[in-house]
């Protein structure tokens, strides 16, 4: 009796939950990076508070603060939303000057490809978005990056609702891969140099 219910077991070993060994790595490491990212968003307010002032002192001197602030925050005006509203685009993420450049030349060649698909490059810095507004052509919507807090992260992606997102250099950020992961979009990393 007992070597039969062993063998029953050993047939069944995918009805019992952790019961496949090779499974449970993976298991295990998706826990793990949500228990991280738990505490990173728990944390996160609380950096917001001790950064904001540092980080409003830098707007004020560089000017042109108030210039679709509230795309940070993931608040976009009726006109955007409407304009996103029937576009798939794809995703493009950079942060300053020089990765702007690099994902306004990515940007042309993907329309090269796929000559009627439109693109939404987010900037982090007011420089860079300066630059991408006087470079890029009517095709690439330029907005401001969201910040990586996860209300936020949901409601820019229900907004540009990207069919692939594309992030230049090493500009990753928990809450805006898990958004993408969470909505089965692919993610693709460009020019950049990552180490272990």
């Amino acid at each position: 009796m007992a070597a039969s219910s062993a063998e029953d077991i050993r047939r069944n070993r995918g009805a019992f939950p952790f019961s496949n060994q090779r499974s449970m790595p993976v298991r295990l490491g998706q826990l793990r990076n949500s228990v991280i990212r738990l505490i990173y968003n728990l944390l996160w307010p609380i950096g917001l508070v001790v950064f904001l002032p540092g980080y409003l002192i830098k707007m004020f001197r560089r000017g042109s603060y108030r210039r679709k602030f509230g795309q940070r925050l993931g608040i976009y005006d009726a006109h955007l939303r409407t304009r996103l509203y029937w576009k798939k685009s794809f995703w493009l993420h950079a942060v300053s000057v020089g990765e702007v450049t690099i994902a306004l030349k990515l940007a042309r060649q993907i329309r090269i490809l796929k000559p009627d698909q439109h693109c939404v490059l987010t900037t982090t810095t007011t420089t860079g978005f300066a630059f991408a507004n006087q470079s890029a052509p009517d095709w690439i919507e330029v907005m401001y990056s969201p910040l990586d807090f996860w209300p936020v992260m949901r409601r820019a992606f229900a907004t540009i609702s990207p069919k692939a997102v594309i992030l230049v250099e090493a500009e990753v950020w928990p809450n805006f891969v898990a958004e993408a992961h969470t909505r089965e979009i692919p993610i693709a990393l460009v020019n950049a140099r990552l180490s272990p």
